[in-house]
């Protein structure tokens, strides 16, 4: 009995290749997963095929190079963080909450959101410009780590704290208008609070 047992599991092992135990899962495998996983988040289809949800919506730390879908509106955060993203393209244009993009491999903000009521955090990227940002958001604005050598693009009014440290700035000019919380500007080259008063009103305090 058992060495007839052996042997049958002897033969399968011998007309089973196990690589194709192991065949990676196609894009439309992947996409399929992906708005599964929207959907256990409660978010819906709309009938142009966009993606909404009144709620918050995390797709952070999943290895995506792409956001597979087009997002239309969230009515709470979008954390699309710690991924491999280079364009936001498929983000929503309207976030009520948080918006992360930080911790991805980005060099622009183009596609993402127009409107933004929370945090927005785009903080250790490769971004070479803010070109494609809101013009206003309600929390924080975090843009420090990357490769900026300008501000210009920067949201005009930031309601929290602004911070564009650890970057390659030559110049302040193009930072926003008003920042509501404190301004965090430690670069390597050197600014004074009389050159980030001269282009913005900061409530808080400010740090360089």
């Amino acid at each position: 009995m058992f060495s007839t047992l052996f042997e049958n599991l002897k033969r399968i092992n011998e007309e089973i290749n196990p690589s194709d135990l192991f065949q990676p899962w196609t894009p439309e495998e992947i996409k399929d997963l992906f708005i599964q996983n929207l959907k256990d988040q409660g978010c819906f289809q709309n009938p142009d095929g966009t993606w909404s949800s009144k709620g918050n919506v995390d797709i952070a730390d999943k290895s995506l190079k792409v956001i597979p879908v087009q997002f239309k509106e969230v009515g709470g955060g979008f954390w699309c963080s710690s991924n491999l993203l280079t364009s936001l393209q498929g983000c929503p244009k309207k976030v009520g909450g948080d918006f992360w993009c930080n911790n991805n491999q980005l060099t622009s903000l183009q596609g993402c959101p127009k409107k933004v009521g929370g945090d927005f955090w785009c903080n250790n990227n490769q971004l070479t410009s803010l070109q494609g940002c809101p013009e206003k958001v309600g929390g924080v604005f975090w843009c420090g780590y990357n490769q900026l050598t300008s501000l210009q693009g920067c949201p005009k009014e930031v309601g929290g704290d602004f911070g564009c440290g650890s970057n390659r700035l030559i110049s302040l000019q193009g930072c926003p208008e008003k920042v509501g919380g404190n301004f965090w500007c430690y670069n390597k080259k050197k600014f004074t609070e009389d050159e980030v008063r001269k282009f913005c009103k900061v409530v808080g305090n400010i740090y360089v």
